[in-house]
């Protein structure tokens, strides 16, 4: 069951500027539930990051475990 109900619409700005409990995702002025994944997803996720983590200096890159962006105007989401 969703924490969220469907659809709640709100202008861009007012998403940028508002902090969500769950956190939340905005695609096409509607705010989404955002899916967590699972344990399994997460195990993955953390031998990634320190798998890319321990060689960032070496293969100079940089590392988040995730990380908040516009993925196509006006959609932004919190990616892994």
């Amino acid at each position: 069951m969703s924490a969220i109900p469907h659809p709640i619409r709100v202008p861009l700005s007012e998403y940028l500027a508002t902090s969500y409990r769950p956190d939340c995702d905005y695609v096409d002025g509607e705010i989404l539930e955002r899916n967590f994944g699972e344990k399994e997803h997460a195990i993955l996720l953390r031998a990634l990051i320190l798998l890319f983590g321990n060689n960032s200096r070496d293969w100079k890159i940089e590392v988040f475990p995730e990380l908040r962006v516009q993925i196509n105007p006006p959609a932004f989401a919190c990616r892994t």
